[in-house]
C-alpha cells in the first residue's frame, strides 16, 4: 500500500507545486510546497494504513527520478538529497507521531524540517 500512498502523493504533489509555482515561484518552493508535500505524504499513508516512512520515500524516490531527468547542473547530487530527505521527513512524521499520539504534530515535524531543509539548500545553490 505504501507504493501506492507514495506515488498518489507525487502525483497530487507535482500537480500543485507547479501550480504553486507558476502563481508564486520561488517562494512557492520555499514555503508552500513543503507544507502541502509533508500533508499529502502523511494524510495518504494514514488514510491508505500504509507506512508512513516508506510512502515518503517512495516520494521521494520519484523526486529523485524527477531530479535526475531535468536536466540542470548537480542533478545526481539533487536526486540523492532528495531521496535521502525525503526518508528523513518520513522518518520524523513517525517519531513525533508515535511519540504524541498525534498525526498532525509529526506533519508539522516533518514542515518544519522541510522548511529548514528548502532554506539551505537555495543559500547553498543561490
Amino acid at each position: 500500500m505504501f507504493i501506492i500512498a507514495g506515488l498518489l502523493a507525487a502525483v497530487l504533489g507535482w500537480a500543485a507545486n507547479n501550480a504553486l509555482f507558476q502563481l508564486q515561484g520561488k517562494k512557492a518552493v520555499e514555503i508552500f510546497i513543503p507544507v502541502i508535500e509533508e500533508t499529502l505524504k502523511s494524510s495518504i499513508a494514514w488514510l491508505l494504513g500504509a507506512s508512513l516512512v516508506l510512502t515518503h520515500a517512495v516520494f521521494g524516490a520519484v523526486e529523485a527520478l524527477y531530479d535526475l531527468h531535468a536536466g540542470r547542473t548537480g542533478n545526481r547530487v539533487a536526486a540523492v538529497g532528495s531521496f535521502l530527505a525525503h526518508v528523513l521527513f518520513g522518518a520524523i512524521t513517525w517519531m513525533a507521531k508515535e511519540k504524541t499520539g498525534y498525526l498532525l504534530v509529526g506533519i508539522f515535524a516533518a514542515v518544519f524540517v522541510h522548511l529548514l531543509w528548502n532554506g539551505g539548500v537555495f543559500r547553498l545553490t543561490s
